[in-house]
């Protein structure tokens, strides 16, 4: 239900994806409220997957980031995000702090395909 988390299960092949909910059920409506079945997940998935990010601003007090770290394969094996007050997340800080996040994640995945 994170910014993280969905980064992650982004990162899963459709196999892995089918096999979770299986285990786990979709994510609860308020948690992921445009998820409503296995059909709409595989759609927002998708998107995050061509995005290569999350940001969720759909909480009344906090906004989530997240970014994913991508190994010498191309691979989403981690991700880093960030919560943070939603009224602090406005103007040029909004701009600086995803700039911020996105940045750690490009230069750990720079780390990661340098190691290959």
């Amino acid at each position: 239900n994170t910014a993280t988390g969905r980064l992650l299960l982004a990162g899963k092949s459709d196999e892995i994806i089918n096999e979770f909910v299986d285990k786990a059920g979709l994510p609860s409506r308020g948690a992921w409220g445009e998820v409503d079945s296995k059909e709409r997940l595989f759609e927002e998935l998708h998107k995050i997957r061509e995005r290569k990010a999350v940001i969720l601003e759909s909480d009344t007090y906090l906004a989530q980031i997240g970014f994913p770290i991508i190994d010498s394969d191309g691979n989403i094996t981690a991700a880093i995000g960030s919560f943070i007050p939603k009224y602090r997340f406005e103007g040029s800080h909004k701009d600086e702090v995803i700039a911020g996040v996105l940045n750690t994640a490009q230069a750990v995945s720079k780390k990661l395909a340098e190691k290959k």
